[in-house]
């Protein structure tokens, strides 16, 4: 079960007899709200951002037309679908509302039944169709992740197999100097000899580069394995098996994600880690993954120059505890119960799609889960996530919320 689980419609009719009939229609299943004009629906329209939206056409100030073409014209709200409810039923009055952006058209008299299905259908084709596009882009960035890891994998191991043999070369190398030189020293040599080979040594200054070589060869050995964990980690994050249920650890996740973010919180974000002695938890690996990681880079984006994530976790009644918390910049009251509706972002346009959270709580949602959030602004937010240790998982390609 997910918070926030009612979807705003909004039903925008000038008669008071209809407009109490659609409200009372659709009342127990979502949360209705009302215009009585054009103006006034455009305003909550704007505020609200409702999942759908019924639109009389006949009405004072601004007919349903116009009303339309005002919400498709605009970014913010040009992918709310709209249904216009009206008594005009010819032919060319249906054509004329779905050439400029409404999804279906419903005749007056209408059966209440028919109104709610309608309404039920729209919102779950939305939801799908949002979900969809979400998920193909984030397995698309999983199969390049994937092919990625697997490109770097083969040079990376001639990388690996290369610094070895340098590292055991330069030992020997520098082991046959150093006899040399106690040859120097203990052997009866010219000291014309000795100089000349001191005074080599002294001009390529050899003391330097002999430490200099080990130092080099020592970080260029923890470079390597610094990528070998990176690629590992690529590989586990993007699992094309999503389809299967496994059993994974959230603690060693969060890590997981974490290096995959490394460039995103180092040197400016301190990362707390408050783990808890938790048990594996039957999930779709993937699908975790991608909560996690949208979660952290929100973490990381609301935290403008230097802060703290703190990533907590603990066991309770059977159940998987996830917090993440930040000290960034929080998040505006106004805008709490929009954060899980598809398309709503509060970044600027084209910097962010509005999708990552309402994905995030559909794949909760599918885990028989919650997520929730809490937030001061200015100060920071947490997001929560419970998981039980036994979902009963829905079919992977079920992603309503």
């Amino acid at each position: 079960m997910i918070e926030n689980d009612r979807h705003k419609i909004l039903v925008v009719e000038d008669s008071n007899f209809i407009r109490n009939l659609l409200v009372k229609s659709l009342r127990e299943h979502y949360d209705v709200l009302v215009a009585g004009n054009g103006e006034e629906a455009l305003a909550i329209a704007f505020k609200e951002l409702p999942k759908l939206i019924l639109l009389d056409i006949v009405m004072p100030l601004m007919d349903g037309y116009e009303v339309c073409r005002r919400l498709k014209a605009s970014l913010e709200t040009k992918n709310i679908p709209v249904v216009f409810i009206t008594s005009m039923d010819e032919e060319q009055d249906e054509a004329k509302g779905l050439a400029i952006g409404a999804i279906d058209y419903i005749t007056k008299p209408f059966s209440e039944a028919i109104v709610l299905a309608r309404v039920r259908n729209h919102v779950e084709r939305e939801m799908m169709e949002s979900q969809l596009i979400q998920s193909s882009k984030l397995a698309s960035i999983g199969l390049l992740a994937s092919g990625i890891a697997h490109e770097i994998n083969n040079p990376l191991g001639f990388v690996k197999s290369n610094i070895g043999n340098l590292d055991k070369f330069a030992g020997k190398l520098i082991s046959f100097t150093n006899k040399i030189t106690n040859m120097l020293e203990n052997y009866d040599i010219p000291q014309r000899i000795k100089d000349e080979i001191n005074a080599e040594k002294e001009q390529i200054n050899y003391g330097y580069i002999t430490k200099r070589m080990d130092d080099m060869l020592k970080s260029s050995k923890d470079g390597v394995e610094r990528i070998k964990k990176i690629v590992a980690d690529l590989k586990s994050f993007s699992r094309v098996d999503a389809a299967e249920v496994d059993e994974a650890d959230i603690n060693s996740l969060l890590d997981i994600t974490l290096n995959i973010l490394h460039n995103e919180h180092k040197d400016r974000i301190t990362i707390k880690k408050v783990y808890g002695d938790i048990r594996p938890i039957k999930c779709f690996v993937s699908k975790i993954n991608q909560v996690l990681l949208n979660l952290l880079i929100n973490a990381c984006h609301a935290i403008e120059n230097e802060g703290e994530i703190q990533l907590k976790t603990f066991e309770k009644d059977d159940v998987i505890n996830v917090e993440i918390s930040d000290t960034g910049s929080g998040i505006q009251q106004e805008h709490m119960d929009k954060l899980f509706n598809p398309f709503f972002t509060t970044k600027p346009v084209g910097e962010g799609t509005g999708l990552g959270l309402s994905v995030s709580y559909g794949i909760i949602k599918q885990h028989s889960g919650i997520i929730s959030v809490k937030s001061v602004l200015h100060k920071g937010s947490t997001f929560t996530i419970k998981l039980p240790l036994n979902p009963d998982l829905l079919n992977p390609t079920e992603m309503d919320t």
